[in-house]
C-alpha cells in the first residue's frame, strides 16, 4: 500500500500506527487460517514445495483475492491506481503460498530428522489450531456478510 501511496500520493488516505498494526494482525490471522486449509490439501498438490506454493497461492488468489478486489474496499481499487494495487496484492497471494509451502517443507524435514521433535510439532499445532479455526470462520463469515454484498453493490 505504501508503494501505491508513493506512486499516487493524491490518492493516499494516510498511514497511521494503528492502521498498520491492524494490517499486521490481520495478516497474521489470515496466515493462521490459510495454513489450516493448506495442511488439509497439500498432500493433493504436485510434488515440490515451489510448485505446491505457486498452485496454492493461485488458488487463494482466486478464492479470496478476486472477491476482495471485486468488493472494492473503501472505493480504492478502481481508478488509476487499480492496476498497480491489484498486481501487488496478487503477487502477495502468490508469495504467501510460496512461503507457506516452504515453511511446511522445512518444518516437515526438521521433524522427520529427529522423531522426538514430532512432540514439539503437535504441541505448537495444538496451541495454534483453535485460533486458526476461529479466524477461518471469521474470514468465511466476512466473505458472505460483507464481501459478497459489496460485490453486488459494485455491479
Amino acid at each position: 500500500m505504501k508503494m501505491i501511496a508513493v506512486v499516487f500520493p493524491h490518492l493516499a488516505s494516510g498511514f497511521t500506527f494503528q492502521g498498520t498494526f491492524f494490517l499486521v494482525i490481520l495478516g497474521l490471522g489470515f496466515t493462521l487460517a490459510n495454513s489450516i486449509i493448506y495442511t488439509f490439501i497439500h498432500h493433493y498438490l504436485p510434488n515440490g514445495w515451489a510448485r505446491k506454493g505457486l498452485i496454492y497461492g493461485a488458488m487463494t488468489l482466486c478464492i479470496f483475492g478476486i472477491p476482495f478486489f471485486l468488493s472494492n474496499p473503501g472505493n480504492e481499487l478502481f481508478g488509476p491506481q487499480a492496476s498497480l494495487g491489484i498486481t501487488l496484492f496478487s503477487l502477495l497471494f502468490l508469495l504467501g503460498g510460496l512461503l507457506l509451502a516452504m515453511s511446511v517443507h522445512l518444518v516437515t524435514n526438521w521433524v522427520d530428522r529427529i522423531p522426538i521433535r514430532r512432540i514439539y510439532a503437535y504441541v505448537f499445532f495444538g496451541l495454534l489450531v483453535i485460533p486458526a479455526i476461529v479466524l477461518l470462520g471469521g474470514i468465511i463469515y466476512e466473505i458472505f456478510t460483507e464481501i459478497i454484498p459489496a460485490i453486488r453493490l459494485n455491479f
